[in-house]
């Protein structure tokens, strides 16, 4: 089998002596080069040799996964085995990316990345000042293929590989860049996954898609989290913010400090859900972190006790952070994510 970097990995035992000297062949002529037996007949591993390894998984791979492929297909283990050891880490983005940017005005791209799929499409919905590189993003890319769905993942404008500025931005503006992903990029039926303001776009896009909403899993999910945030500042940040319209608040996370504009707090304030209720029909799942310091839990069990739909679940996480990005952590919110996936499968059978 292929792994993320041009490596072919097969369970020698049960391929039988046969079928890993056909696949030795293979990766030879690939220039995958010396395949060896692991010690303990667990795997058999061909690599490119340093000096190839860049022209591997640009060149090479494209061919070895063709030649996995057809292995799959030709001998019973191969299904099986595709199964077992396929691994967690993501494709290059060079080899499954299907558009790198979308043009969203005359002058903002965004950055954007598919991975071809089936539906229910995954759409990641990452958090303020955070990108769609970050552990959930690609931990849910690798769910996806392994499901064979779609993912679609992307940076707000203002954020990680996308054009803009961050001071520019606001809740509805980021809400109308995911708006215009969901529509051009994921047009069927969707999966959608929000972290901490994410959670909040997630649930404006819902009220709009209707139908062809499938689940929607928040992890932190910080809807409605600029209100009170003007009265929490300082009084130079307010004498700032009013001033210029600008402010910055330090980050707990080392990657501060955070800008707060005023179109910031007042889009916040037209854009709240969660005194307006939830009109929803499709799952909901969400999880929070008990000693989250910046979005208290309770903002959770308030958003269930807003929602209209029949399957809503959450899930306090004892210790659990803001971030939820732990092993544990994430492979919680993948379950819950393939459990939502296959339901559609099967429902639309």
């Amino acid at each position: 089998m292929l792994s993320g970097k041009g490596r072919i990995i097969l369970d020698a035992r049960a391929a039988g002596p046969a079928a890993a000297r056909c696949c030795y062949r293979r990766a030879a002529f690939l220039r995958c080069a010396l395949v060896r037996k692991a010690r303990g007949s667990r795997v058999w591993v061909g690599r490119a040799p340093s000096q190839m390894r860049g022209a591997c998984t640009a060149e090479v791979a494209p061919k070895a996964r063709e030649v996995a492929a057809r292995l799959v297909q030709r001998f019973p283990w191969g299904r099986a085995m595709r199964e077992r050891f396929m691994m967690p880490a993501a494709r290059p983005a060079s080899s499954s990316v299907d558009m790198p940017t979308l043009r969203i005005d005359a002058d903002i791209e965004l950055a954007v990345e598919i991975n071809p799929g089936a539906d229910p499409a995954v759409v990641f919905l990452p958090g303020f000042r955070s990108s769609m590189n970050g552990r959930k993003g690609t931990y849910l890319q690798a769910l996806c293929q392994r499901e064979g769905v779609r993912c679609v993942r992307f940076d707000y404008r203002g954020h990680g590989r996308s054009g803009g500025r961050i001071e520019e931005g606001s809740v509805a503006v980021w809400c109308a860049d995911a708006r215009q992903v969901v529509e051009r990029c994921a047009p069927g039926p969707v999966v959608l996954v929000g972290a901490s303001m994410g959670g909040w776009i997630m649930f404006l896009l819902a009220r709009d898609l209707g139908q062809r909403m499938k689940g929607l899993v928040g992890v932190g999910a910080a809807p409605d989290y600029t209100d009170g945030l003007e009265e929490r500042l300082s009084e130079q940040q307010r004498t700032e913010l009013r001033a210029s319209g600008l402010t910055y608040r330090p980050s707990r996370y080392g990657d501060g400090p955070y800008p707060l504009t005023r179109r910031m707090i007042d889009d916040g304030q037209r854009m709240r859900v969660l005194n307006r209720g939830l009109e929803l029909s499709c799952p909901i799942h969400l999880f929070h972190g008990l000693d989250d310091p910046d979005v208290p839990w309770e903002t959770a069990v308030g958003i269930l006790r807003g929602v209209s739909a029949e399957e809503a679940r959450l899930t306090l996480v004892r210790g659990g952070d803001h971030r939820l990005s732990s092993e544990a952590d994430l492979q919680a919110m993948g379950d819950v994510v393939a459990k939502m996936i296959r339901a559609e499968r099967e429902g639309g059978r």
